[in-house]
């Protein structure tokens, strides 16, 4: 099963490429997702909203309702196009999976940035100290 963190960001990395969620057939989304260190206060209303109505509520291009990922035999992959989160079937036979870059026409876009996890600046300069300090 996928966890609701690996969702989470499954969910705000399509986000940022402009994808929805729809939930109870409204098309819901917001390209203002990550804000300072996490996810801005807009997308965390948008999370609320879902897993509150996780088993009506699916993102654009996909099949699976959002509940269904938190629920069952799923896991979150990079997708062998893209690189970014995809769900597969974790258990039983796999069908192959289909990303839900498959409907946007020009991605992957190597020459931009890809959207991304929160980062914690304080845990990157730790990792950067360790790094220097093994180096000694």
């Amino acid at each position: 099963m996928a966890n609701p963190t690996q969702v989470k960001n499954y969910i705000a990395q399509w986000m940022q490429l402009g994808k929805k969620v729809f939930l109870n057939e409204q098309a819901i989304g917001t390209t203002n997702v990550l804000q300072g260190n996490g996810y801005s206060a807009e997308f965390e209303q948008i999370w609320t909203k879902i897993t509150a109505e996780s088993s009506r509520a699916y993102l654009a291009g996909t099949d699976q309702s959002i509940g269904n990922l938190l629920e069952h035999n799923w896991e979150m992959l990079n997708c062998v196009r893209c690189n970014m989160l995809s769900p597969c079937v974790a258990i039983g036979p796999r069908e192959t999976p289909t990303c839900p870059c498959a409907d946007l026409e020009l991605w992957p876009d190597l020459e931009t940035v890809t959207p991304r996890s929160p980062i914690s600046n304080q845990a990157q300069l730790n990792q950067i100290r360790d790094r220097l300090s093994l180096k000694q």
